[in-house]
């Protein structure tokens, strides 16, 4: 049904973090490993509204945004074999929540200064960069304890892995979260924060 734990046959896996966490280079990496399909929920919004995401920003702002990112999110549903990698923000809203604790939720835990620096090197692909790092920095402190709250792994993210070859760091981390959303398979998911 939708909305339960994927079965013995299916995993689904929401990669969940900050903008710039990785989500959406990481995705791919574990789909492959596990003969997954991918989504990348930002470009669902995209796909469905024909927009890209700082277009949709500038053009109707946040909130509507936001929409459009729970009925891309909502259309996912029934989907069990699915590796998808979230909005930065889809977390804060609580029906958004329940949809993603359905599935196997993978948190990118990157140590702030790191994240901040990944985020600001490309501000221009991020519409809520140009509110400076002050104001990133609240929102980060904000969603934290809502992806922890949902995460089945929490993955800490610093310097050693910064400093990782990228590949080789999707090929470690898709390997480890493969194996510990397979494993729990069968398991209650955590409860909806």
């Amino acid at each position: 049904t939708a909305g339960s734990r994927p079965g013995a046959d299916a995993v689904r896996i929401h990669l969940l973090g900050f903008m710039a966490a990785g989500k959406s280079s990481l995705g791919p990496a574990i789909a492959r490993r596990g003969g997954l399909p991918f989504l990348d929920l930002d470009q669902e919004v995209e796909r469905r509204s024909g927009l890209t995401v700082p277009d949709l920003f500038a053009l109707v702002g946040e909130r509507a945004f936001r929409e459009e990112e729970h009925a891309a999110l909502r259309a996912l549903e029934g989907r069990r074999d699915l590796v998808l990698a979230t909005g930065g923000g889809a977390v804060e809203d609580p029906s958004n929540r329940a949809l993603l604790g359905a599935g196997f939720c993978v948190y990118l835990d990157w140590e702030w200064p790191l994240l901040a620096a990944r985020i600001l090197a490309r501000p221009a692909s991020r519409p809520l960069a140009a509110g400076g790092e002050t104001a990133l920095r609240e929102r980060w402190e904000r969603r934290v304890p809502l992806y922890r709250g949902l995460a089945r792994l929490v993955l800490p993210l610093g310097s050693r892995e910064a400093e990782m070859d990228r590949r080789r760091l999707r090929e470690q981390l898709s390997r480890r979260i493969l194996a510990a959303a397979r494993a729990a398979e069968g398991e209650e998911a955590p409860p909806c924060a």
